[in-house]
């Protein structure tokens, strides 16, 4: 019989985990940070924040509870295994940004903003092989110029930076992100169309960055795929600005 890990064996498996899985942390923490300035509920923040935290930090502790959901969830549909990961981050991501951060967005208009770029996602795994044959020069080139902390870095930024540029037309009203106020007048109709392709293109711009090419093997690993879709950030009501999600 297995024995419960030690107060200080959590400590040292958080830490480990922390160093290694950092941008995993990262969009955690920051989707956190987008609920509390959109909504303004603190504990809503921290318990999304502790649910999201808790299996990536100690992993020893929610494996054994995630295979049981696993088992039920086989029991009902059987996700072939390269798309599992994708669908445990992305389906919560879309459920999420549905009930909560779609704004003033109509729904229709809100499910398309998170379906295609997990349809994008989706097709990314399925034709990998061939994605890394076409775009292995630009892979050899993003190595060579960025080192791989900075590529993973640029992975968090570069939602934030798109959805911005896209849903407003100018990086001016990026202080927004911190509660400033926006210069944006745009009409909410006039920008869905951006903020459907700017979570698009995140989601093309988080694979070339955070994706690393198999070594030897002219197809893909079973089980692996690109990070989960990212959806455009959108000012929120007044001077408060949406998740990357999206917000009209």
């Amino acid at each position: 019989m297995a024995t419960s890990p030690s107060p200080a064996d959590l400590v040292a498996e958080a830490r480990s985990s922390l160093s290694h899985q950092w941008p995993l942390v990262g969009m955690v923490v920051l989707a956190a940070y987008f609920d509390w300035l959109l909504k303004g509920e603190a504990a809503v923040a921290l318990l999304g924040l502790g649910l999201g935290l808790a299996p990536v930090l100690l992993s020893s502790v929610a494996r054994p509870l995630v295979a049981k959901v696993g088992e039920q969830v086989r029991g009902v549909v059987d996700i072939p295994p390269a798309y599992r990961r994708l669908v445990a981050i992305g389906l919560p991501m879309a459920l999420v940004y549905l009930s909560r951060w779609r704004g003033t967005q109509p729904m229709g208009w809100a499910v398309l903003t998170m379906a295609l770029p997990l349809g994008t996602s989706f097709l990314m795994i399925r034709n990998r092989g061939s994605l890394e044959r076409q775009f292995a020069p630009l892979f050899t080139a993003r190595d060579r110029l960025l080192p791989r902390k900075v590529q993973l870095g640029l992975m968090l930024a570069a939602p934030i930076l798109i959805g911005f540029a896209l849903s407003h037309g100018t990086l001016l009203d990026l202080p927004a992100f911190f509660g400033a106020s926006t210069r944006s007048r745009t009409a909410v109709g006039a920008r869905l169309v951006p903020i459907v392709l700017g979570g698009l293109l995140s989601t093309i711009v988080v694979f070339l960055l955070a994706h690393t090419p198999s070594k030897g093997a002219p197809s893909p690993p079973a089980g692996a795929g690109p990070p989960p879709p990212v959806a455009p950030a959108v000012p929120s009501r007044g001077p408060v600005p949406a998740p990357p999600a999206g917000r009209p």
